[in-house]
């Protein structure tokens, strides 16, 4: 990867140029917002996903239907692909993928890296302040949002779960009732989660929406006439 040029979600919007062929590795939020917008734009793209289906969190049937509306929008989708090998020649990208069925190579202009981020936690020696994490770095909390120290909160991504600007303005929700005003508030872990703007759901899973908040029984009803 250190001799491959390849964009995050920060860098692929200072691009001065279209891409011929965008190479997407990571089907969930960040993808395909991004894959459908070089689409949009006239850009050939295809989306990598080492699962096999897109959305992982999500359940099947939105799942499946996102799917059809990449493949009606003509964006190339493979699922249960996994990337073994990059390479750069002639500025372009050779992308091998090693799939159940066989190995393949893809060559594209540019590489977009949608596969999540990690937190900058291992500096920051929390252990000195009995602050855990866990096996990814991010920092454990309780649904109050404190840490395994006490007195000590962490809000953001950092603490893990679903890295929406939404749920970091929830945490400070949280903390504004809880600290300033004396409450007895706990995160809730529901959030909207948009891919086109006009259309977006509630993403309490069917299981889970069901079993932990009893509610939102029918929001799963009907997502191909969308």
């Amino acid at each position: 990867m250190d001799k491959v040029v390849a964009h995050d979600s920060t860098s692929i919007m200072e691009l001065d140029k279209l891409p011929g062929h965008l190479i997407v590795i990571g089907g969930g939020y960040v993808g395909l917002e991004f894959g459908q917008m070089f689409r949009r734009f006239g850009s050939k793209v295809t989306v990598i996903q080492n699962d096999k289906q897109l959305l992982s969190r999500e359940d099947e049937d939105i799942a499946s239907t996102v799917l059809e509306i990449m493949k009606d929008e003509g964006i190339e989708v493979l699922l249960c692909a996994e990337p073994v090998e990059v390479s750069s020649f002639a500025d372009m990208i050779s992308l091998t993928l090693k799939s159940p069925e066989k190995e393949t190579t893809l060559v594209g202009s540019h590489l977009l890296l949608a596969t999540g981020r990690l937190p900058n936690t291992p500096d920051l020696n929390l252990e000195k302040s009995g602050v855990q994490v866990d096996n990814r770095g991010f920092i454990k909390v309780n649904s109050k949002l404190e840490t395994t120290s006490e007195g000590v909160y962490a809000i953001g991504d950092v603490k893990g779960g679903p890295a929406f600007t939404h749920i970091a303005y929830d945490d400070f929700r949280v903390l504004r009732e809880n600290l300033v005003n004396g409450g007895d508030t706990r995160n809730d872990e529901g959030d909207c989660r948009f891919q086109n703007r006009r259309d977006y759901w509630r993403c309490y899973s069917r299981g889970r929406g069901r079993r932990d908040y009893g509610c939102y029984p029918d929001c799963h009803d009907g997502w191909a006439s969308i």
